[in-house]
């Protein structure tokens, strides 16, 4: 069956005429939208052109320049012999960065490219590559068999059209490996609602002794966030006080703060072996999903808990690439000497704690609110500038348009010790100030106990005394 494809009038189809008026031949980036539940029409939301690396534009032709452009007859003169060149990688970083930025519901369906008919068709090839290394970005760290298909979209000029491709990727490039999409274009916001929910965690997984060598801690951290995820995943939702079932179809036309009841915890699979240190990581979430009114609930309240999963997955990423960046720098400075990063090893029982990034939300489009991660030392012109590159956006927001409602959470490593003994958080002075304080309490007791002793004795005595003494005058 044919893939049906809509794409948004405004940000789609006027997006591009507008780049064709202002003299642009080649673009490349990414495609956002939200998959169609069931036999429905998968939705473009925007095109959002992947930004310039430091080699230059991330799309470029070698060889010839371009030629003058004919709107009526398209490029003058013989046909186009330059050759595309695509950066590959950073159309791939893009892709993962702008993942993290998306929402429930919403996300990356594909790539774009404006470009005549003639370079389409001589770099499909390279199209499709592209798109396949964007969907490996897409899919690091997921357990699915194969990769997601992704969609191909087409801008040419002279005349102008609109093509949509669907790109396979269970086999090597071939024919059937780019396939027609059907397309439309109509308006496509009015009927979007959101879903939302704060979201509390703690999870806590144990450190063993005969894997502190081997395992690094942020692969046990993402273990203990497999195992939320199971929990999440099990949840029954309440919204307007009533449990979401089986009566409640569709969404409707009104956005939605829902809350998850969690299932009691299960038994862990913990293994035996002996345990040097407790892993943990806690913090709130801000989730949200957006979908259409006549969505089930079922599967926007999937897309809220798969939020859920990956924003806390986004910052353990985040905060891995920052510490990495950090080090390098120390490792350059140093002359190629740097300490271990210690989300990467648990050699070290030391304890360690990190803030982890906060999430923000800012408007995006017609009312959609897209996040982005405030990290330690960041201010908000920094999410701001970071939001204006990664997603094109044309002004730098505001600070009152950047909405918070998280508080900071943290990860945190401790010893076996310090978590039996309770008092980790404290140091050698305060722990001192524990162990006098037992000291003088252990003492008080044994006074206590002391002149209990000596009042039941002479309580003893007199009761001894005053029989005497009734049996003499008796």
């Amino acid at each position: 069956m044919v893939r049906a494809v809509c794409g948004e009038q405004t940000y789609v189809e006027e997006y591009v005429d507008s780049v064709l008026q202002s003299g642009v031949t080649l673009q490349f980036g990414l495609a956002i939208g939200r998959l169609s539940s069931g036999s429905g029409r998968d939705v473009i939301f925007s095109l959002i052109p992947t930004p310039k690396n430091e080699g230059g534009d991330v799309a470029r032709f070698e060889g010839e320049p371009p030629r003058e452009i004919d709107k009526k007859k398209g490029i003058k003169g013989k046909s186009v012999t330059q050759t595309l060149q695509i950066d590959i990688d950073w159309v791939a970083e893009h892709a993962r960065q702008v993942s993290k930025m998306l929402v429930g519901g919403i996300r990356v369906l594909g790539c774009f490219i404006l470009a005549s008919e003639s370079v389409f068709k001589a770099s499909a090839p390279l199209l499709w590559q592209t798109s396949k290394m964007v969907a490996l970005a897409l899919d690091e760290g997921s357990s699915k068999a194969a990769l997601d298909d992704l969609l191909l979209l087409h801008f040419s000029f002279g005349p102008r059209r609109t093509l949509c491709r669907n790109c396979s990727f269970e086999s090597g490039y071939g024919s059937s490996s780019i396939r027609p999409c059907e397309w439309k274009a109509a308006k496509m916001f009015s009927n979007l609602h959101c879903i939302s929910c704060m979201y509390n965690f703690d999870c806590r997984v144990p450190i063993y002794a005969n894997e502190s060598s081997k395992q690094q801690l942020l692969d046990i951290l993402l273990s203990a966030i497999a195992v939320e995820a199971r929990l999440i995943e099990s949840a029954v939702v309440l919204s307007d006080g009533c449990l979401v079932g089986e009566d409640k179809a569709l969404i409707g036309d009104v956005d939605h703060k829902v809350d998850l009841l969690l299932p009691f915890e299960s038994s862990r699979d913990y293994k035996n072996g002996a345990v040097t240190g407790l892993a943990m990581l806690s913090g709130s979430i801000q989730a949200c999903a957006y979908g259409f009114s006549r969505d089930p609930w079922t599967r926007v309240i999937a897309d809220l808990k798969a939020d859920i999963i990956k924003s806390m997955k986004s910052r353990l990423e985040i905060l891995r690439d920052e510490i990495d960046g950090m080090l390098q720098d120390q490792k350059v400075t140093a002359g190629g000497e740097s300490s271990l990063n210690p989300l990467r090893q648990t050699e070290n029982n030391a304890e360690f704690r990190y803030k982890l990034p906060r999430r923000l939300f800012f408007p995006w489009l017609e009312g959609v609110f897209l996040c982005d991660y405030l990290q330690e030392g960041e201010s908000l012109q920094d999410v701001s500038g970071r939001i204006k590159e990664l997603l094109n956006v044309d002004k730098s927001l505001q600070e009152s348009e950047i909405l918070e409602y998280e508080q900071d959470g943290a990860v945190k490593a401790r010893s076996f010790w310090d978590v039996t003994a309770g008092i980790a958080d404290t140091d050698e002075k305060s722990k001192q100030k524990v162990l006098n304080t037992s000291v003088v309490v252990s003492k008080n007791f044994v006074a206590i106990g002391v002149l209990s002793f000596l009042v039941l004795v002479l309580s003893v005595l007199a009761t001894y005394f005053l029989g005497i003494r009734r049996i003499l005058k008796g």
